[in-house]
């Protein structure tokens, strides 16, 4: 895909406070204008996110990347999406859609712009670009974002990588195909929780609510993954997966790429640096959220 596609009237945005909600012939979608967030989804009456969309640029650490130090190294990069500010949020209302821009700065020394487009059916178009302001930035665990919904049916279908887990440096055993796979499959439970379950080169996922199908269809190709706990959970130092706090949802992560495993020496060694991420280079990604009723398929 190049874009949303254009519908005869664009949707109307209005402000309440720290929210702006986009209203849309199938319902309202609000973003959070203090941070650049989108906020939630209701569609049809109903709401599909159960934590917003926000930028995120942190991965957990494997037991290579423990050993070599990845969390002292580029741990700046845990709290920095919690820590951007938003200088400036501009609407574009357009014929067919409308646009809300948020102009943000990241606290390693980068400008980072998230894009949003919308058109009357609540397709979403989102556009992020990160630009470097600061020589002296360490290499981005990933560069995406997160959201988690309310999925009922906990099963992921893709056009990716798979079956199995996949990373830049440890993907070529994977063919690109059509997968459905459940959430169980989409995991990888090591002894020792730690990240795990990527899969790269993927044009688009899909997954179901109580009433929708929501597919997300990338720019350019996605590395994405999909679990039943936060991030977090993997930097609390548990000791078996039996450990982890699974709260229900589906969690996802919707990247343009992820640091690379590493351990070509089995054991400690960094990442080659053609699978990483620097951080003094500009980066920018995009992927369309589009929600369709189950009574229309």
């Amino acid at each position: 895909p190049i874009g949303i596609a254009t519908s005869r009237k664009a949707p109307k945005a209005t402000q309440e406070g720290d929210l702006l909600l986009v209203e849309t012939k199938r319902g309202t979608i609000t973003f959070n204008a203090s941070d650049g967030s989108l906020q939630q989804i209701v569609m049809n009456g109903e709401s599909i996110l159960a934590q917003p969309l926000e930028p995120y640029f942190w991965k957990p650490e494997n037991d290579n990347q423990w050993k070599a130090g990845f969390r002292e190294r580029l741990g700046v990069w845990m709290d920095c999406a919690a820590k951007r500010a938003v200088k400036d949020v501009h609407i574009e209302n357009g014929k067919h859609k409308l646009a809300v821009e948020f102009q943000m700065t990241l606290p390693v020394g980068a400008d980072y712009t998230l894009r949003y487009e919308i058109n009357n059916d609540g397709e979403i178009l989102v556009h992020a670009t990160y630009l470097p302001t600061s020589e002296d930035i360490p290499l981005i665990p990933k560069f995406g974002m997160r959201m988690a919904i309310n999925s009922i049916d906990n099963k992921i279908k893709y056009v990716g990588r798979g079956p199995y887990e996949n990373y830049p440096d440890r993907k070529l055993s994977q063919h690109i195909g059509l997968y459905n796979l459940s959430l169980d499959e989409m995991k990888t439970e090591y002894i020792r929780p730690q990240d795990n379950g990527y899969r790269c080169d993927t044009r688009i996922i899909r997954t179901q609510t109580n009433n929708h199908f929501l597919q997300i269809e990338g720019l350019q190709p996605l590395c994405f993954n999909a679990r039943d706990y936060r991030d977090e959970e993997l930097d609390k130092g548990h000791r078996h997966p039996q450990d982890i706090d699974r709260d229900g949802l589906l969690h996802m992560n919707i990247d343009l790429g992820v640091h690379g495993v590493g351990g070509i020496n089995t054991w400690g060694s960094r990442t080659l640096p053609e699978y990483t991420l620097p951080g003094n280079q500009r980066y920018e990604y995009g992927f369309i959220l589009k929600l369709k009723d189950k009574s229309e398929m």
